[in-house]
């Protein structure tokens, strides 16, 4: 048995000083799970990120999917993405949905600030996203479509003098979704819009905890 671990090699040490000859079964568990986050923490973000067709997880390697964007998301704002293949019956078909933690457009454009990349967009890191488990900050956000999104776990915060165009999936947002804008009308049209609103101003899509008005002039 090898051990590529610092923990795990100083507890292979500890047992050597303690006259043992090898590490109690009991404390494998914990050498492993020591061993994956140290890995997560120095090379592998996308670590335990990944999904099989059959529902295995192959932490091991970092899915085909996985961009430099998703290393940013994890690594510069500590949210997690998620790559899940289904296998897609009856044509069985391999498909990968992606699935991020929660995005705060605000607090990111801070840190793409910082990075200074020419690669990186609000657009890149989120265009391919089908679910949000938590929040979706919106506000100002420079994204125009999300095209792929269908769900936001918790609350969606939008903004009506951002880029962001259109919601074409949204299917569900199990939280509220607050709006900041001018006046009501704003707001309505704004939702009608993104195809959350019908043209009576009733909700198109499942919105757990309802909609919420926020006036711009009080942000």
């Amino acid at each position: 048995m090898t051990f590529d671990s610092r923990y795990a090699l100083a507890k292979l040490e500890e047992s050597y000083r303690q006259g043992q000859y090898s590490i109690h079964s009991n404390n494998l568990g914990k050498v492993k799970n020591e061993k994956r986050q140290e890995l997560e923490r120095t090379e592998c973000p996308w670590l335990d990120s990944y999904s099989g067709p059959m529902g295995s997880t192959n932490g091991t390697e970092c899915p085909k999917e996985w961009t430099e964007g998703d290393s940013f998301l994890v690594s510069k704002t500590g949210t997690y993405v998620f790559y899940d293949e289904k296998r897609v019956y009856p044509k069985n078909v391999n498909q990968t949905e992606k699935t991020v933690g929660r995005y705060s457009s605000p607090m990111v454009r801070s840190k793409l600030r910082e990075v200074q990349s020419t690669v990186l967009s609000e657009q890149f890191l989120m265009g391919d996203v089908d679910y949000v488990s938590d929040s979706l900050d919106l506000r100002g956000t420079q994204i125009q479509i999300l095209p792929k999104l269908k769900s936001v776990g918790a609350n969606l915060t939008l903004d009506t003098h951002s880029n962001l165009k259109q919601l074409p999936n949204l299917k569900r947002v199990d939280g509220k979704v607050t709006v900041i804008a001018k006046n009501k009308e704003e707001m309505n049209d704004y939702l009608q819009k993104l195809g959350i609103y019908n043209d009576k101003n009733e909700p198109q899509i499942q919105i757990k905890k309802g909609v919420e008005f926020v006036m711009k002039n009080y942000i």
